[in-house]
């Protein structure tokens, strides 16, 4: 009776031992297959019913869960609503490239002098993420560059003041947070506040209360400006800024 004690004792703690290990061995597995996702090294598994599910819910009245019923016939409904043109423009226009070539990294922003409408003296200004502000006076047949080396460069916002007597005046942006320059949101500029040019572009200044000087990391709002507006009527610049709304009165 004792040999059997014991032996009914040995095989329960081979049987205990044998079950830890595999749960062990399973859980370490599922482990390192999350650990391989999380850092990237193979690919999650598609789920094409969690991807269905994603875009039933995109469709879906919030309040009740469910797509409304029609809901196909009330977009095409609607979409004849809207107003429309006889012609397709983009195909009836011709297009060619105004630069400024490479040299302005990638052109965030373009702004038209209001007093210049007519070829080829159309002044255009234009705010390049890594290549600083350049201006043309020729349509775009020609560039210069019209800040100095040793001036912040991350230039992607841009305004003119085009109240009467005032149209000299431009704003313009700094700082770029995010871009697809490496195939992601890995790649950003600091900028250091906004810049003013009260001579139509000619040269440009930091506004003193918009910059601190230190655009090698971030520390301030205006680090990144997403972009400026200016009320026609008072002249007041608005900055939309690193995660608020900023306006600015008296120029700055």
């Amino acid at each position: 009776m004792k040999n059997k004690t014991l032996l009914i004792f040995f095989v329960s703690i081979l049987f205990t031992g044998a079950v830890t290990f595999l749960f062990n061995s399973v859980n370490h597995t599922e482990n390192n297959k999350k650990e391989m996702y999380k850092e990237g090294s193979v690919g999650i598994p598609d789920d094409p019913g969690a991807r269905m599910e994603y875009e039933r819910k995109m469709l879906a009245d919030p309040r009740t869960g469910m797509i409304p019923a029609n809901i196909r016939q009330k977009e095409l409904a609607f979409s004849k609503s809207l107003p429309t043109t006889k012609l397709n423009k983009a195909n009836t226009l011709t297009w060619s490239a105004r630069g400024p070539i490479n040299r302005g990294g990638r052109t965030r922003a373009l702004g038209i002098d209001v007093r210049t409408q007519t070829a080829p003296n159309i002044t255009i200004i234009a705010a390049g993420a890594s290549g600083g502000i350049y201006k043309s006076t020729d349509n775009g047949a020609t560039w210069v560059n019209k800040l100095p080396a040793d001036k912040l460069h991350s230039a992607t916002s841009i305004v003119q003041d085009t109240r009467s007597g005032h149209q000299d005046t431009w704003y313009i942006g700094t700082g770029e947070r995010g871009s697809n320059l490496l195939g992601g949101y890995s790649t950003l500029y600091l900028g250091d506040g906004i810049y003013k040019s009260i001579d139509n572009g000619e040269t440009w200044t930091l506004i003193p209360s918009t910059t601190n000087g230190s655009p090698q990391q971030f520390s301030q709002a205006f680090d990144f400006i997403f972009n400026v507006a200016i009320n026609p009527t008072t002249g007041s610049l608005f900055a939309a800024a690193s995660n608020t709304i900023v306006r600015l009165t008296d120029g700055g």
